[in-house]
């Protein structure tokens, strides 16, 4: 069996149901393929891993980050490979893949695109492991995350994030921390932490500027504590990864960040608030087969994953 796509029609306030149907008229008569629709939160992650235990080489996820972090909990540890046609307002980490942004030419590249074998991110809360592609996040990124998918996406893009930001901005606080970095301890007042595998997030905005899926290692950006307006001057800055240098931000590659916060705290991957810390989030160097075309940052070996 060749592909199996899971498809989200909510995603991207109805784009990927309208997409799907162009999709499937332009695909009918071309190669082996089959899919399912998701009805509500979750359900991409069991189709995802039905489809990978019935043999299906590539299992496609059409929809949002959300959709693609669910299929990606279903598939990995099987022999499926991931495919992604982005229809949903972010839709970050298939542009650092190079997948086309176009529905259709997507669809057709995660059926005949070459296979990658990429990093996966893993966050460990307590008994609970979430895989995520992209980026995790803990304090303010979280809560704004959780802002985010408290209204209606009626805007597409980094529209959604900033109103999710504005919403939060002047009314968080930053919270001591503990973080342990590949063992070595920090103690800090922590406005926002972000440790992934990409560069960007929320839209475009460039948090990890120097992060790269190929290498087995996670890229960490800790905001120690800053004030609102501060925030406002920054914002720019991270769009062009040019926060680099600030005296309250600081970088570190590593393995494995852990996170003791002085009491709990909101955290998220690829844009979904998965709990609260304290916890882990660390790399798996190579876990999963990416449909990626070649030239993205992401291994072009013969690796397994």
């Amino acid at each position: 069996m060749a592909t199996f796509f899971v498809v989200n029609p909510a995603a991207g306030r109805g784009r990927a149901g309208r997409a799907w149907q162009q999709i499937q008229e332009a695909l009918r008569g071309t190669g082996e393929w089959d899919f399912a629709c998701t009805t509500g939160p979750g359900q991409a992650t069991e189709l995802a891993r039905r489809a990978a235990e019935r043999g299906y080489r590539r299992v496609v996820a059409l929809g949002g980050d959300g959709t693609v972090l669910e299929v990606l909990n279903g598939i990995l540890g099987t022999s499926a490979a991931l495919g992604i046609v982005p229809a949903g307002t972010g839709n970050d980490y298939a542009r650092e893949a190079g997948i086309p942004l176009q529905p259709l030419a997507a669809a057709r590249f995660a059926m005949t695109g070459p296979e990658l074998a990429t990093d996966v991110g893993e966050v460990v809360l307590g008994h609970r492991r979430t895989y995520f592609l992209n980026v995790a996040g803990t304090g303010f990124d979280a809560e704004v995350a959780r802002a985010v998918n408290s209204f209606p996406k009626f805007l597409g893009g980094t529209v959604p994030y900033l109103l999710g930001l504005a919403k939060t901005l002047w009314q968080y606080r930053s919270v001591p921390m503990t973080i342990r970095v590949d063992g070595q301890d920090l103690s800090r007042p922590v406005f926002l932490a972000a440790a992934g595998l990409s560069r960007a997030f929320g839209g475009g905005m460039r948090i990890l500027p120097d992060a790269r899926v190929d290498d087995g290692l996670l890229d960490l950006c800790l905001v120690r504590d800053v004030p609102a307006l501060e925030v406002l001057r920054l914002l720019p800055k991270v769009y062009r990864g040019a926060h680099k240098g600030h005296p309250r931000v600081e970088f570190f590659r590593c393995r494995q960040v852990e996170f003791e916060p002085a009491r709990p705290v909101a955290v998220q991957a690829d844009g979904e608030v998965l709990g609260t810390l304290p916890g882990q989030i660390r790399v798996l160097p190579g876990a999963v087969r990416l449909v990626a075309a070649p030239g993205a940052p992401v291994r072009s070996g013969g690796e397994d994953a």
